[in-house]
């Protein structure tokens, strides 16, 4: 029995998996996405992509001139903005996005 059939979960990880393959086809690390801003922190932001993910930029990823002290000064919750997708991890479905780049 796999583990989500255990908990009642019937999320099956391969689908999980054929999604991301997909994803990272369709955007690779360079493509402009577009997003949405759902929460803004000092050090960085959430960002819900159009296309589904979710993504993290840090304050380092922000601008060329000059460090970002506080994300809240450039970003504000609902905000929508153009990114560049800087790296990905399949394992951790994790993805990162960069406004400098953009």
């Amino acid at each position: 029995m796999r583990r989500s059939e255990e908990h009642g979960n019937d999320t099956d990880r391969g689908d999980e998996a054929a999604e991301w393959d997909v994803w990272a086809k369709q955007f690779p690390i360079g493509t402009n996405v577009e997003g949405e801003v759902l929460d803004v922190w000092q050090v960085g932001a959430h960002i819900q992509l159009d296309f589904g993910p979710q993504a993290l930029l840090l304050n380092s990823e922000m601008r060329w001139e000059g460090f970002v002290p506080d994300a809240r000064v450039i970003l504000h919750k609902g905000q929508r903005v153009t990114f560049r997708s800087s790296r990905s991890s399949r394992g951790g479905n994790g993805i990162s996005v960069s406004l400098r780049r953009a």
